[in-house]
């Protein structure tokens, strides 16, 4: 089944994602328990006339059970668990299967599974090979 997820609403509107794996927190109930138990975010708004004074978000502070303390804002960095986390000027993929530049069209894989070779793929032309 494909759909959209859409939260009609306005600019006050947050979603946070945690993600966590068996071996983390060894069952989904408790994977669960932990998430529900956690605090609730700290969503600072603020009235913004250039939106014809509807309230915005101006930052979240989420306190994350895997990862520590979780802000950001429209202005502000991106801070988890005290280290500021770049948004630009990175990999789009940066593993040992594939290595692309953020802004790059090209993709070039790199996987036993394809039979020994490469495969490149051009999202500007369209174009698959194995190489």
């Amino acid at each position: 089944m494909n759909f959209d997820l859409v939260a009609n609403g306005t600019a006050a509107n947050v979603w946070i994602v945690e993600l966590g794996s068996s071996d983390e927190y060894g069952s989904f109930a408790n994977f669960s328990s932990v998430i529900l138990s956690s605090v609730e975010p700290v969503v600072e708004l603020n009235d913004d006339s250039s939106s014809g004074g509807e309230r915005m978000i101006s930052s979240v502070v989420y306190e994350s059970p895997s990862v520590g303390t979780f802000r950001f804002g429209w202005s502000s960095p991106l801070v988890v668990d005290g280290k500021e986390i770049p948004l630009s000027d990175y990999r789009r993929y940066d593993n040992p299967h594939i290595r692309t530049e953020f802004d790059s069209m090209q993709y070039f894989v790199s996987h036993p599974t394809i039979g020994g070779g490469d495969l490149a793929l051009d999202f500007d032309t369209r174009e698959r090979m194995l190489t």
